[in-house]
């Protein structure tokens, strides 16, 4: 196999990324640090820069992405303030406008925390520091927390109600209700 890097448009090659996720034939990018811009391009046919959301809308300038995921027309997004307030928003990617919202019980030390998307508006966020998982459904919001035996990295959603849990050591499959 042979990778080989492809440029993105309009100079964007300079922008500190950190980090994105892809929903039908558009890739979005957002940008480390306080007041984050998002970057969308269109896939196909070739990579096409389409719009950049910047502070103030969809995040201000005391906000910062942590992780995002996608699903359908949906982001979500882990959204961290100045005060370590944690939350997790759900954003339509035709034009970022954030219409849910779920505050978590946690603030960040770090930035492991992760979400997933899973089947039918169900999310999860994973939380290494706490060991803790959420799941997260629309629009009935948390109904669910769960303590993982060890610290969960990365879950990943495989289809027909299997899901895969990442951590240190291990990775566990496990079956969705």
């Amino acid at each position: 196999m042979t990778l080989s890097p492809f440029p993105l448009a309009d100079n964007h090659d300079t922008v500190d990324f950190y980090g994105g996720a892809c929903s039908g034939n558009s890739l979005f990018l957002f940008t480390w640090g306080w007041g984050p811009s998002i970057y969308e391009y269109a896939l196909r046919p070739l990579v096409e820069f389409k719009k950049q959301y910047q502070s103030p809308e969809p995040y201000t300038t005391d906000e910062l992405i942590l992780h995002c995921a996608a699903n359908n027309e949906v982001l979500g997004m882990i959204v961290k303030n100045r005060q370590n307030e944690i939350r997790f928003d759900l954003c339509l990617t035709a034009t970022m406008h954030r219409y849910y919202t779920v505050h978590l019980d946690l603030t960040a030390e770090n930035q492991q925390i992760r979400c997933c998307s899973l089947n039918n508006d169900h999310w999860m966020v994973i939380c290494p520091d706490y060991s803790a998982l959420y799941q997260i459904f629309y629009p009935r919001g948390i109904v669910g927390k769960h303590t993982y035996q060890s610290s969960p990295w990365y879950a990943i959603d495989l289809g027909k109600n299997d899901l895969l849990i990442l951590t240190e050591n291990t990775v566990n499959i496990h079956k969705l209700p």
